[in-house]
């Protein structure tokens, strides 16, 4: 099945039922979703893919970084919504963690950048 450009298969829309755990490809095609349901008002906000987050996190060449989120248009968004997962081996895929959480980006009325961080675990802030 595929949106836009995210895509997932029969083994990961088996993870969106009860007490099973989201996967990378999940997290995307949802915020995908999300941006198309939205439409002419999710213009102003980046709904960073799961895959995207976790290379720009790990990413540690500042020029392939640069180079790699320049197509994001980051001054132009009002709010990024990232997906952060625990994974931190860069070698396995983005979703190889056991946990999820959000991170938000938004540019308040001073034209200021607010962060908030969400977590299912209760460690919201």
């Amino acid at each position: 099945l595929s949106w836009k450009t995210a895509r997932v298969t029969r083994g990961d829309v088996a993870l969106f039922a009860p007490g099973e755990w989201l996967n990378d490809h999940c997290i995307t095609f949802y915020l995908e979703y999300l941006a198309k349901q939205h439409g002419d008002a999710a213009s102003r906000v980046l709904f960073l893919g799961a895959e995207s987050a976790f290379w720009i996190l790990n990413e540690k060449d500042e020029e392939d970084l640069k180079d790699g989120t320049e197509g994001l248009e980051l001054g132009e968004k009002d709010l990024i919504i990232c997906p952060l997962n625990d994974n931190n081996d860069f070698e396995r895929e983005g979703g190889a963690g056991t946990h999820w959480s959000l991170l938000v980006a938004r540019v308040t009325a001073e034209n200021q950048l607010s962060f908030e961080y969400y977590d299912s675990m209760g460690t919201s802030s």
